[in-house]
Order: structure tokens, then C-alpha cells, then sequence
């Protein structure tokens, strides 16, 4: 049984879907206790910050921007599909807070950056987004993605009951900075890239997709 998605959570995740529709200036996030509010203003210091100016003074600035974007974006369109060429990926949820016995198995994690619903082959994407390219970032983002992919798919049932799906799989992308000389990456996770100096013209970011996950 999943403490996640439960009955209480499904009426927060709706009530916030609700507060969504037509959204551009801000993200109704649900929580584990009701439903908050995200400024996805891309020119605030505080954007996606929940009002916590500690928040935006560290890298995780460039992370917040990300999510930002994708979520905007998305909301922008008639079926909330993100910004990844060549992929109809629906934006179905993002910042969700994983019970702890959930994700027992494979130990606690942070929030969950944001998942999709890819309809046609039936599968939920979960991307994991990074604002620097490098061992750390790489390695963190191989244990955030291990948990909530493995977490998904041990209730992937009741996960479709949630988000009103009918996903069979789950799988898992890195989102980060594109590389001149790419490294090696032996990780399963697929790979999505973005320009580095994104901040510098945001509103027209593009993202590539590079691998699929193996």
C-alpha cells in the first residue's frame, strides 16, 4: 500500500490541477499537507522560491529557473506538453514529497523535480535537473533518479490511480548543461541537454535530447 498516493493527496493533487488551468505567473504545488504557491516569474530572484530569500542565494537558483521554465511552458499549452523536441511528454506534477515508507527500500530522497506522462508508449518520465555537469551532480542525480524510478514502478498501480494514467514502464532523464567534450556515461538514465548560459536568454531555451535510457 502507498502512502504517497493516497485518496487525501489525490484530492490536494486536483484541487491544485484546478488552480493551474490557464496559469502563468504562478505553480499551485501540492503537498503533504495542502497546496503552495510557486512564482514562475524567470526575471524574480525568488522564482519557484516559496518566499525563502536564503533559497535563491546558491546554485539552486539555476535549478528553480529550469523547473520554472518547463512548468510555464507547459501550462502554456493545451495538453501541458514540455519543451523537449521531438517528445510529447505531458507535464503531470512536480516537487512531490515521497512518503518515507514509500521509498524505504532505496532510502530518502529529496523532492521530485518533475514528472511526465508519455501516453503513446505508455510511460511515466521522471527528469532530474541539474545545473552544473560534473561527478557530484551525476552521482546525485543516479540516486535521486534510482529512488523515484524504482519508487514509481513498485506503485506503479496506484500512481496510475492518482494521475488518472495507464503507464506499464518508468523512466528516468538527467537534465544539464551540454558539453564541447563529452564524458563518458555509463549511467541508465537518459541524457538531456541544455546551453550552459541559459540564463542569459531563458525565454527562448532549448533542450536536446541525447540518450535514451538503456
Amino acid at each position: 500500500m502507498s502512502k504517497t498516493f493516497t485518496n487525501k493527496a489525490k484530492k490536494r493533487y486536483e484541487k491544485s490541477c484546478e488552480a493551474n488551468k490557464g496559469q502563468n505567473e504562478f505553480y499551485y504545488c501540492a503537498t503533504s499537507t495542502g497546496v503552495t504557491k510557486r512564482n514562475l516569474d524567470l526575471n524574480s530572484e525568488y522564482v519557484f522560491c516559496q518566499s525563502c530569500p536564503e533559497e535563491s542565494k546558491n546554485n539552486t537558483i539555476k535549478e528553480y529557473k529550469l523547473q520554472a521554465f518547463m512548468i510555464k511552458t507547459a501550462l502554456k499549452e493545451a495538453k501541458h506538453l514540455l519543451p523537449i523536441k521531438g517528445k510529447e511528454w505531458m507535464f503531470l506534477d512536480a516537487e512531490r514529497n515521497f512518503a518515507k515508507d514509500d521509498l524505504s527500500e532505496v532510502g530518502n530522497g529529496r523532492r521530485l523535480d518533475i514528472l511526465a506522462y508519455d501516453e503513446s508508449s505508455m510511460t511515466y518520465i521522471v527528469l532530474e535537473l541539474k545545473s552544473k555537469r560534473d561527478s557530484t551532480s551525476d552521482d546525485v542525480a543516479d540516486r535521486e533518479l534510482l529512488r523515484y524510478v524504482s519508487t514509481i514502478e513498485n506503485h506503479i498501480e496506484k500512481a496510475n490511480e492518482f494521475y488518472s494514467a495507464n503507464a506499464q514502464n518508468v523512466k528516468g532523464y538527467i537534465v544539464w548543461p551540454s558539453n564541447k567534450n563529452p564524458e563518458k556515461n555509463d549511467k541508465p538514465w537518459g541524457l538531456i541537454e541544455y546551453e550552459e548560459n541559459f540564463l542569459d536568454d531563458i525565454e527562448n531555451l532549448n533542450f536536446k535530447l541525447i540518450k535514451e535510457p538503456s
